[in-house]
């Protein structure tokens, strides 16, 4: 089977995830390269991981083996389809949904905030932030297919019946059912790490969410909107500083705090089942 580098690392990187690897070194470039000198797998694959990989995680080059023949044993590398690779790059879609017919919500202040503070961090040059406005169901995948993320963040209303309100063709509201949305998240699990539901009531849709990818964020009670704005600017804000999800998580609570806001209960982070978020960095240093 032909992959170009770029596709091929994604592979290795999404295999390690799994298994709760952090690639801090651009272990997974080393292992593309050599793929494409030998052309097919072989051991010295392997060796091509670097020791401080092995120990950062905790791990064997017998374990690495295992991963590598599961997810590279029939893959060759086509150089006619080979691009720049850029594996660390996080892409954020901000999808807004604001129907006419409930109360308004300043959605555009929180996206502009959240722009701001990540135009402000250490690795903004490798962050992307795309925002999609007036969101329809029926947009969500078109939208995804396009952007690709790594991130997905839902902003309006959600309901007590743990629905997200979206909009319809005539621009009123359209519910969204938790399995619905999440259904939808499994079939971009290839490539979405994290989901945050800043609506209201949104803490089922990121359990159910977090059944698929590595971490999710939703609300166990109703949130105004300046604690979404606040909360969100300073989660992005930390990733884009380099800081785990955990951390990321915490920071955002404490900014809240620090603004008199008593609603640092609200959000609730979740995670799969094998995946510890204090080591969940999204953006690293090259």
């Amino acid at each position: 089977m032909k992959r170009s580098k770029k596709a091929t690392i994604r592979l290795v990187l999404n295999a390690w995830r799994d298994r709760g690897w952090r690639d801090q070194e651009d272990a997974a470039l080393a292992v593309v390269e050599r793929l494409a000198e030998r052309r097919r797998y072989d051991q010295s694959l392997v060796d091509a991981v670097p020791r401080g990989f092995l120990d950062r995680n905790g791990t064997t080059r017998d374990d690495v083996k295992d991963e590598l023949s599961r997810v590279l044993g029939e893959i060759e590398i086509d150089e006619s389809s080979a691009v720049a690779v850029e594996p660390n790059r996080l892409k954020i879609v901000f999808f807004a949904a604001n129907p006419r017919d409930q109360v308004q919500l300043r959605l555009d202040e929180e996206a502009r905030e959240v722009e701001q503070r990540l135009r402000a961090t250490d690795h903004r040059d490798v962050i992307d932030f795309a925002t999609r406005w007036a969101v329809r169901p029926a947009d969500l995948i078109e939208a995804l297919n396009q952007e690709r993320p790594q991130i997905i963040h839902f902003s309006g209303h959600g309901s007590q019946t743990e629905a997200l309100a979206f909009q319809d063709d005539f621009g009123g509201t359209k519910i969204v059912t938790k399995e619905a949305l999440a259904g939808m998240i499994h079939t971009f699990s290839d490539e979405v790490r994290l989901v945050l539901f800043n609506n209201c009531f949104s803490e089922a849709h990121a359990q159910e969410a977090v059944k698929h990818i590595e971490a999710a964020i939703g609300m166990n009670d109703s949130i105004s909107d300046n604690a979404a704005r606040i909360f969100a600017a300073n989660f992005y804000a930390a990733l884009g500083y380099g800081r785990s999800v955990q951390n990321g998580f915490e920071q955002a609570k404490a900014a809240l705090m620090l603004e008199s806001i008593p609603e640092e209960r609200t959000p609730q982070l979740f995670t799969r089942s094998n995946m510890d978020p204090s080591i969940l960095v999204l953006v690293e240093a090259e």
